[in-house]
């Protein structure tokens, strides 16, 4: 099992996000998840056998927040991506694990 699990989060009303905000965030958030993802698979079929992947991706993933819309957008953007991972037939598997900090 691996978790490629990255969280930034700040105080990001619509109409103060800007391109800079944008990239950070998303740079934390979104790609390293895409990336650690990447690597798991990568080590998984290396290793030649399946594994699960969990991805945290929060509450903010399924319902957006007064306050953090980038994080809330960050978040919904990990739901969206990891359920197109192109070959669930090798026994690697993504199950939602949506969560907020300090849930055990």
């Amino acid at each position: 099992m691996v978790e490629p699990g990255s969280g930034g989060q700040g105080p990001s009303p619509i109409e103060e996000i800007t391109p800079e905000s944008i990239e950070q965030l998303f740079s934390i958030n979104f790609n390293s998840v895409v990336w650690g993802t990447q690597a798991a698979t990568e080590a998984f079929k290396a290793l030649g056998h399946g594994g699960k992947i969990i991805s945290d991706a929060s509450q903010e993933g399924h319902v957006g927040n007064p306050g953090i819309a980038l994080y809330s957008a960050t978040k919904f953007a990990v739901q969206a991506c990891l359920p197109t991972r192109s070959d669930p037939k090798d026994g690697i598997s993504l199950p939602d694990a949506p969560g907020t900090q300090g849930d055990s």
